[in-house]
């Protein structure tokens, strides 16, 4: 008898708790001075650095990674009233990141930004480290082909047909709730109310396998 072609199409998913959190972050200032603006910008970054480095230990956190970035000044006229001649404001900026892994220090941190008028929490974004995500993947990947195997074998029984043999498997797509900002992103409204929950983190793996299967041997005549 001919082999049979059976195709299933098959996915696993895993949910994991996070164990980094980036805090994206801006420091802004404006005034009538530009040399009092960018000195009250130097003393806020100060204050902002301290509290990241007496925090900071690359191997064992609690923050693991920061970048701070220089400060940027401009200028723009507003006119307060039509009858008024426009006047200058200055202003000064910084951007910075903070990359947690404890997130009782996170949130603690995230209360002492509400005492620094600049600085404006924007987004909380929660991840896996890398060595951990691999691991999850591979694992998804494994059961997601047993899922597979199992399924084809299911249709073969239903035929009367013995063990499927694997001809194709394809890799169809591969995702992680933490490539989209959009599931895993605290957005500065939810930073307001401290909504600080870790999301969990969904990895999963979609393939499409190809087996064959025979009809069983037919059974020996007494």
């Amino acid at each position: 008898m001919t082999d049979v072609q059976i195709t299933v199409a098959a996915n696993h998913t895993i949910s994991e708790r996070p164990q980094r959190a980036t805090v994206s972050a801006s420091i802004d200032l404006n005034g009538p001075r530009p040399d009092a603006v960018f000195e009250a910008m130097s003393v806020e970054l100060h204050w902002v650095r301290q509290s990241i480095d007496e925090m900071y230990d690359p191997s064992s956190g609690p923050v693991t990674w920061f970048a701070i970035d220089q400060i940027r000044r401009s200028s723009y006229r507003v006119r307060d009233q039509e009858d008024e001649p426009p006047r200058t404001v200055f202003t000064a900026a910084a951007q910075l990141e903070v990359k947690f892994s404890d997130f009782e220090a996170l949130s603690k941190w995230i209360w002492w930004t509400a005492s620094v008028d600049s600085l404006r929490v924007q987004t909380i974004d929660w991840a896996l480290t890398a060595a951990r995500r691999s691991e999850i993947e591979r694992d998804a990947r494994m059961q997601a082909v047993r899922d597979a195997v199992q399924r084809a074998q299911d249709y073969a029984d239903a035929l009367d047909l013995g063990r499927v043999a694997a001809r194709q498997v394809e890799d169809r797509h591969r995702y992680a709730s933490d490539e989209v900002t959009t599931s895993n992103r605290v957005r500065q409204s939810e930073v307001d109310d401290w909504h600080l929950r870790p999301r969990h983190i969904r990895v999963g793996v979609d393939v499409k396998a190809v087996f064959t299967a025979s009809a069983r041997p037919a059974a020996a005549g007494r």
